[in-house]
């Protein structure tokens, strides 16, 4: 998503421009939330040739590690609305599942509920829709965000 931001002004300039994307059913919701059709999305496929006219890749960035000003805008594109400081008081703890799931992730969700108070914790593990994340994040004092490699 944030390198999909810089060209959010492009895809908007024209409804016929289409995103290829691996895995897109995260991103498609967060591209919804921004006025991107999800129709205009196509899952890359490894076994498939595409042709286009022309190819639009923004910068590599490594995963999980994205740009801090890509961040930024991708903020401001989705958050209409900050919240003052004194309103965004939960803390959201980032987890992950599988093959990089962090093993002690119960433990520091347990030692910030027990620190902060259960009712500041949300647990934010990407199965929710797009615009409940939103919320969720809007609200956010802290983020934390674990990453097993």
């Amino acid at each position: 998503m944030p390198r999909l931001v810089l060209v959010v002004d492009l895809l908007e300039s024209d409804p016929e421009i289409r995103v290829l994307m691996h895995k897109p059913k995260f991103a498609g919701y967060f591209l919804s939330l921004l006025g991107i059709s999800l129709d205009r999305i196509e899952n890359y496929q490894n076994d498939v040739v595409y042709f286009a006219d022309m190819l639009v890749v923004t910068r590599p960035t490594p995963c999980a590690m994205p740009a801090r000003e890509n961040l930024q805008l991708l903020h401001r594109l989705l958050v209409k609305q900050d919240l003052p400081q004194e309103q965004r008081k939960d803390i959201v703890l980032i987890v992950r599942h599988g093959v990089r799931e962090l093993h002690n992730s119960k433990q520091l969700e347990q030692a910030l509920r027990t620190q902060y108070g259960a009712d500041r914790v949300v647990v934010f593990d990407g199965g929710m829709f797009a615009e409940k994340s939103r919320e969720i994040f809007m609200r956010a004092g802290l983020v934390c965000n674990l990453w097993v490699n």
